[in-house]
């Protein structure tokens, strides 16, 4: 009996598919027999060898791998770096520094394909670049950006350590949509549904910079003097403070009346209790990401 995988002549596979076919390969592989063989038989067995052999899979060898991995110079600017491309969740949050410095953020949306889900980044870019990207940038801009990626660690009101990821930009462009490029049309829904990033605690003592025009609640665009002042659900709203909170007093830590209201806008006045039976589920969650409340003092 001949092996599965035996070679009975050049160019011939034998396989368990050839098994009934042995006489007719024994005719083309030599045989050891002086009789002559009829030319119909020499046909047919080299008719079947052939359809055997294409029927036969393919046997194919792993090549060499190595040569497609190259070999990169060490720099620290290459250290943790990423770059990536998608839609600001809202007008960037420009701070100053007791010390100068400038440092602009915001969260940026990034999705998974064009019906995929959307990732969030915090973002944070310094200095003039900084400055300029929180004055020229609004909610909803496609940018590209690259910088590193970094781990930071703050402590809550808890006194539990909290550590959250960022990316410290060096470069920020608006995006120039090319062929090939896609819409993304749940872009609105996403951004009222961005969590918070975690508060970092090295920033209490940097004083804001307020834009000129406050922000309408919800939209992360100026609302004009005199404007009305937007109708928002329950939702959107506690949706809005997690997303812009520097536009709210925080009075958790800071109420003169039980009755007075756990969060303020600054600009429209608008209310918010945590206790309240319209207050979403998601809330309790969330107020964990925030920052502690103020001291007694502050606060309206």
């Amino acid at each position: 009996m001949l092996p599965a995988a035996a070679a009975r002549g050049p160019g011939i596979l034998v396989t368990p598919k050839m098994a009934g076919l042995r006489p007719a390969l024994h005719l083309l592989s030599g045989s050891r027999s002086s009789r002559p063989i009829a030319p119909g038989l020499r046909h047919l067995a080299r008719s079947l060898a052939a359809q055997t052999a294409i029927d036969a899979p393919e046997v194919s060898y792993p090549s060499d791998q190595t040569a497609l991995i190259g070999e990169t110079q060490w720099h620290k600017e290459l250290v943790n770096g990423i770059t990536l491309i998608g839609r600001l969740g809202g007008q960037l949050e420009l701070r100053v520094f007791n010390n100068g410095k400038k440092k602009a953020t915001g969260r940026l949306a990034v999705r998974q394909g064009k019906d995929g889900p959307s990732e969030w980044f915090t973002i944070d870019v310094w200095d003039n670049l900084g400055e300029a990207a929180a004055k020229q940038l609004t909610k909803g801009t496609q940018v590209h950006v690259t910088g590193r990626l970094r781990t930071n660690e703050y402590e809550n009101n808890e006194g539990r350590k909290i550590t959250y990821s960022s990316i410290a930009v060096n470069q920020i462009n608006r995006v120039d949509p090319g062929p090939g490029a896609y819409d993304q049309p749940q872009y609105a829904q996403d951004t009222q549904e961005q969590p918070q990033a975690p508060w970092n605690q090295s920033q209490e003592h940097a004083q804001d910079v307020q834009p000129s025009t406050p922000l309408q609640p919800g939209t992360g665009f100026a609302q004009p003097a005199g404007a009305d002042t937007p109708q928002l659900s329950v939702e959107q709203r506690w949706n809005d403070v997690f997303a812009n909170y520097s536009q709210y007093w925080d009075n958790r830590a800071n109420k003169r009346n039980p009755r007075a209201p756990d969060f303020k806008h600054k600009s429209t006045g608008a209310p918010l209790w945590i206790d309240s039976r319209d207050t979403p589920i998601f809330v309790e969650q969330q107020l964990t990401t925030l920052p502690p409340p103020p001291a007694p003092f502050g606060g309206v």
